[in-house]
């Protein structure tokens, strides 16, 4: 039987984890220590295979868009524009699987 080598390229079933991992909100730092991987080789899996599934119709993601004085006209330039931030998305783990705000949200959506 081969040893594992962690600095080795991922394998498929690895791979299956981190989809799982993902859609059960695992953080990161959970779904490494369940392949035995840094978070960051974790973390670039997730982002270099990630995908957008929806598009923002938005010109900017703002986070006032909802109760807009401006007639949602966004622009950096606006005084009331704040972007979107999203924790899931943006930071752990990286992507929109599993969100319990999946169909309420209206920003970009990455699988």
């Amino acid at each position: 039987m081969k040893t594992r080598n962690p600095f080795s390229h991922l394998t498929l079933e690895e791979r299956r984890i981190i989809l799982t991992g993902i859609t059960n909100g695992s953080t990161k730092t959970a779904i490494a220590q369940t392949i035995g991987k840094d978070k960051s080789t974790v973390g670039k899996e997730i982002k270099l295979h990630r995908a957008l599934t929806h598009k923002c119709k938005m010109p900017l993601e703002c986070n006032h868009y909802k109760k807009c004085v401006y007639g949602r006209q966004c622009t950096p330039d606006c005084p009331e524009y704040s972007p979107f931030h999203c924790s899931r998305r943006d930071r752990s783990p990286g992507a929109c699987n599993g969100c319990s705000n999946w169909s309420r949200c209206r920003f970009d959506k990455y699988q």
